[in-house]
């Protein structure tokens, strides 16, 4: 796990001119756009990656949980959960709403900074366009460790007392003395550039393999019914025409293609935050409540008693629209605003 690289409020504990790197110059842009990347992976308060893909799978799970509920209902011992508006309603939020979480999650960026959006996809396409910053020598000694761990290694052996040798000790886990995390950390990079470890070079870049996958990843079938349901009845209503061009989209996604469409969210987020940035994977994508999330579920949702108050609120509720349709238009105000 590379948590020990991720920086802290997107600082560092060391300096470039203690980092064993030749080309500090790069380093230092390199540092940069690792912070950024780190900020739209998990920082943002309100738009972060991780954010998007929790609230994302918590309404998932929120969703099914009333949807697994609707099996304790029956026509003899009827349930809240059988009432047709309130079921139209859930379904209807959820399939919206995750239509939306799951393409604006992968949505390309916008070419216009004050468009700009966090994505997955944004985030890919700018780690691509900035490859040649991540070298090697970068992506190990972005905070302190040290390049050639078998020289620290040694070092560390020499310096032991014959004592010392066979006893148990802790080893570093930051800075130049991190030998072993410095390993750790080379392999990962030796999967990434496709470089074999005895062709090591502090200049090695990931291969342009990894980004094609992951973008293949991107055009995944399920991803495309989504968006293209987004476009034709989620984000717009799609004339006769515009219809009959995608004539499954009708039907809308199952929830099967959903969850495959999730799973493709997290493995790309995971590649991206795991692999490719050695930070941190999304973890447990279903956050955890910290309540009962089924309190007060048993209830009825409307007390008998009440029943009769309910309509009436409708039917009032239902006039005041009603007189909104009725409200005469006066044109000719529209020109004199």
């Amino acid at each position: 796990m590379g948590a020990a690289m991720k920086p802290i409020s997107h600082s560092y504990s060391y300096t470039i001119d203690q980092c064993d790197v030749d080309n500090k110059e790069l380093l230092g842009k390199f540092r940069k756009k690792y912070a950024e990347w780190v900020l739209w992976f998990d920082d943002d308060k309100h738009h972060s990656i991780c954010e998007q893909i929790y609230t994302m799978m918590w309404n998932d799970a929120a969703y099914r949980a009333f949807n697994e509920a609707r099996r304790f209902s029956s026509e003899q011992s009827p349930t809240a959960s059988w009432n047709g508006m309130l079921g139209e309603f859930l379904d209807r939020g959820y399939v919206s709403t995750q239509i939306l979480d799951i393409c604006k999650i992968t949505d390309k960026s916008s070419s216009e900074p004050k468009k700009g959006v966090i994505s997955l996809r944004r985030m890919v396409d700018d780690i691509a366009t900035n490859r040649g910053l991540i070298t090697r020598e970068n992506y190990v000694c972005l905070d302190g460790l040290p390049y050639d761990y078998e020289k620290v290694w040694q070092a560390e052996i020499n310096a032991l007392t014959p004592e010392q040798i066979g006893q148990v000790r802790y080893g570093h886990t930051r800075g130049p003395q991190a030998w072993g995390m410095s390993r750790t950390v080379h392999a990962a990079f030796d999967c990434l550039s496709g470089v074999d470890a005895q062709q090591r070079s502090r200049t090695d870049l990931i291969s342009e393999k990894v980004f094609e996958t992951i973008k293949k990843w991107f055009d995944a079938p399920v991803l495309e019914i989504l968006r293209t349901h987004r476009n034709k009845f989620v984000g717009h209503a799609a004339d006769a025409t515009s219809r009959q061009q995608t004539p499954l989209c009708l039907m809308g996604p199952t929830l099967d293609e959903l969850a495959e469409a999730q799973r493709t969210v997290i493995r790309i987020a995971n590649a991206v935050g795991s692999n490719i940035l050695y930070m941190h994977s999304v973890g447990g994508p279903v956050p955890t409540p910290q309540f009962d999330q089924f309190e007060n579920l048993h209830l009825p949702l409307i007390p008998e008693a009440q029943m009769q108050e309910m309509h009436k609120w409708w039917a009032d509720h239902a006039s005041e629209r009603e007189a909104w349709a009725r409200e005469p238009v006066d044109l000719f105000a529209i020109s004199s605003v």
